[in-house]
């Protein structure tokens, strides 16, 4: 990140990693000795951070003072109206940026009235998350999933969502784009083998089924093939790709 956060007597000085101290941001905050990450319940650090009684994040202001390599310094903001004693930072190893306390939770510092801190979990194999009310995206924006129902199906490399086959009760998706017609009981992903190190960003898994069809998938569109057998159909090795091209049936 070229930035180094450090104590200094009474506050925190945020500077670049290799500019001298007089070129950095000096916040004065309480208790600065005792200013410390917190971990997640996994062992795993979190943007969240406590001196004193108060929880604090690194927030980067608009018109910030930049490093002399051009980088924005972020200063730490206290988050205001924290529970300290029931404070969870990171719920989860995946998506660390989300917090709570008996009152609320909170996203990247900021508190969300609208999400239940007593239900929210994380959707596994994701970094989507959900309460008993809504499913969210990584940013907290409510999804139109249906939150006891929804799953994902199949997660391709590097967590790219709009990659990524789900279901719930009300049918199966593509990213945000629903399959029209595709049977979420029943349907199924043809997968290819994992990704070796240095193996393209992410996977497009091309070929999937349900009882009623098989279903050929693109970045833009999921179309039906005309006449494919279900019962029968499997994809077809293409040497050593990881989009299936190629498939075959009894016919």
């Amino acid at each position: 990140s070229q930035i180094l956060a450090k104590h200094m007597p009474g506050g925190i000085l945020v500077r670049g990693a290799w500019d001298k101290d007089d070129q950095g941001v000096f916040t004065p905050i309480p208790d600065a000795d005792s200013f410390v990450q917190l971990k997640n319940s996994d062992g795993a650090p979190t943007p969240y951070y406590r001196a004193g009684n108060n929880i604090y994040t690194f927030q980067t202001e608009i018109g910030a003072k930049q490093s002399t390599q051009g980088v924005s310094l972020p200063i730490p903001v206290s988050i205001p109206g924290v529970d300290v004693a029931t404070f969870v930072p990171g719920i989860s190893t995946e998506i660390p940026w989300v917090a709570k306390d008996k009152n609320f939770v909170y996203i990247d510092g900021l508190s969300v009235a609208t999400l239940d801190p007593q239900t929210i979990m994380l959707v596994p194999n994701s970094q989507m998350f959900k309460d008993n009310d809504h499913v969210y995206n990584r940013d907290g924006s409510i999804t139109s999933y249906d939150p006891k129902t929804f799953e994902i199906i199949l997660e391709p490399n590097q967590n790219s969502f709009n990659f990524s086959y789900t279901k719930d009760k009300n049918g199966v998706y593509f990213g945000t784009r629903k399959i029209i017609g595709a049977d979420p009981s029943t349907f199924t992903v043809f997968t290819v083998p994992k990704l070796s190190p240095g193996k393209g960003a992410y996977v497009i898994y091309s070929y999937a089924k349900d009882k009623n069809a098989v279903y050929y998938t693109t970045e833009d569109t999921t179309e039906i093939l005309p006449g494919a057998d279900p019962k029968t159909f499997t994809r077809v090795s293409d040497r050593d790709r990881y989009v299936y091209n190629y498939g075959k049936d009894k016919n």
